[in-house]
């Protein structure tokens, strides 16, 4: 019975994730920057599919759609995406060589907090103080 809850749960991720990208797409992005965001969110969510079999190639991978994500949606403050596939990645490699795809990570997020206009960091960190 355990097994099959995570074997369930292990093929939800993907499509949460994705579902979690495209949504806030929709809020945060316009025009062509949001058509070009869902493609990045929904190609993320594809390659998480594969993340067991060749973890360091999808690390890879989202980490670059995530990038691209994060430039056009930089609302969306953390990368799922890419925490889903660093995890798949250290989950199997040493620490050496998973700390390269944390590192990317830290990039990724890094592009999002950059992005983010003043006004909202402004009302995020209000709202973290009260």
């Amino acid at each position: 019975m355990r097994a099959t809850v995570w074997s369930v749960i292990d093929r939800v991720v993907p499509w949460a994730v994705g579902f979690v990208l495209v949504t806030t797409a929709t809020d945060t992005a316009d025009g062509a920057a949001m058509g070009l965001a869902i493609v990045l969110g929904v190609g993320q969510a594809v390659l998480l599919h594969w993340r067991h079999t060749h973890p360091g190639a999808v690390m890879l991978a989202v980490l670059a759609l995530a990038a691209g994500y994060h430039a056009l949606a930089p609302a969306s403050l953390v990368p799922c995406g890419a925490m889903v596939a660093v995890w798949a990645l250290a989950s199997v490699e040493p620490p050496q060589r998973s700390l390269v795809g944390l590192a990317g990570l830290v990039g990724v997020t890094a592009i999002g907090f950059a992005g983010v206009p003043a006004e909202t960091a402004e009302q995020e960190r209000g709202a973290l103080e009260s």
